[in-house]
């Protein structure tokens, strides 16, 4: 009697390249692992409910909606990945309406299929990371600009009305605690500065959101993928060995001065690049921290310690940045290798 074909082709031998298998040859040939066949919608159901039954962590879990979408798409192959995406899509039409479900797949079902597709194509975890952010905030972007453009208002506008309602809800309350009048005169002209400030960042806004929900999205599929599957795909991708190129510096420096002296165009520019380039050096900082913790074999405790002072205080961000940046000089983890004059020659 002739076996049935292998399940699934993980391109072990030279030369051999990953192509999926047929779904009912999956189950037969590996049933000692049927219960990883359900994970993808195990944590679909969990995300579902959670922000079914705990609205307050809804946003916080909803960061997660890729994570099963791009296993199903490595799992089954991208026909099941992108049905899949399509019924959680037109359930989302149903329930939430369709300006909800377009927010669905500009934010996580852009992410899964363009994160699915390079890491199927086993590019770099960097490119990976690139490709689903600037799919997702280009795609945001145009659909906030869409939505606007029906009020006849440009994005900014809309974003400084939003801001300006949210800051007077605050400065009312804030006044009925307050006697001082200069002190409240202050804080008006401040939340006038920052509003505005913040209305002309929010392309900056989008993209470090889409790049935060990409970053987290790949390597929690990363890790789910070494734990419950194969090493394929994910073994070279090390986030502690991850350097922005040199001459990023430049934008970073040049955006920003224009801060300082340009006008409401030239600023508004600066701004945005200066926060995007502001967080992938923070990225490079915490890239440079967790390669200490590692290589010193540092206790979890003090892992969990280390990034809650972090992201609780912002004096740290801002110090975790500065060793990202400076790591184009001082080279912390030695990865840049200088030739010597042996090596020239």
């Amino acid at each position: 009697m002739r076996r049935p074909p292998a399940a699934i082709d993980r391109g072990d031998q030279a030369g051999q390249k990953y192509r999926p298998a047929p779904i009912h040859c999956r189950v037969l040939a590996l049933p000692e692992r049927r219960a990883v066949l359900f994970l993808p919608g195990v944590i679909l159901l969990a995300i579902l409910l959670v922000a079914l039954f705990f609205p307050a962590l809804g946003v916080f879990v909803g960061i997660f909606t890729p994570v099963p979408l791009i296993l199903i798409y490595l799992q089954w192959g991208k026909p099941i990945g992108l049905i899949s995406m399509g019924v959680l899509f037109m359930v989302l039409v149903s329930l939430a309406g369709p300006q909800q479900a377009m927010i669905f797949v500009a934010e996580y079902a852009l992410v899964a299929v363009i994160m699915g597709e390079t890491i199927g194509l086993s590019l770099p975890y960097d490119r990976s990371i690139f490709f689903s952010t600037l799919g997702s905030a280009v795609l945001s972007i145009v659909l906030i600009w869409m939505f606007v453009a029906d009020m006849g208002m440009s994005p900014v506008d809309f974003f400084k009305e939003e801001i300006d309602r949210a800051l007077q809800k605050y400065l009312e309350s804030a006044q009925e605690l307050e006697n001082s009048s200069v002190d409240m005169e202050v804080l008006k002209k401040f939340a006038g500065e920052a509003s505005r400030m913040f209305a002309q960042a929010f392309p900056a806004i989008i993209a470090i959101g889409a790049l935060t929900v990409a970053v987290i999205n790949y390597f929690s599929v990363r890790f789910l993928w070494l734990r419950f599957y194969t090493s394929e795909y994910f073994a070279a991708a090390d986030l502690t060995r991850w350097v922005l190129p040199d001459y990023w510096v430049w934008p970073f420096i040049i955006s920003g001065g224009a801060l300082l002296g340009l006008d409401s165009a030239g600023f508004a520019i600066g701004l945005n690049v200066f926060l995007v380039l502001f967080t992938l050096y923070f990225l490079q900082g915490m890239a440079i921290m967790h390669h200490f913790l590692q290589a010193k074999n540092a206790p979890r405790p003090l892992w969990v310690i280390i990034y809650i002072l972090i992201f609780a205080q912002p004096i740290f961000m801002g110090l975790i940045m500065g060793v990202g940046l400076f790591d184009i000089w001082l080279d912390f983890r030695k990865l840049r290798v200088t030739a010597t004059p042996d090596q020239e020659e």
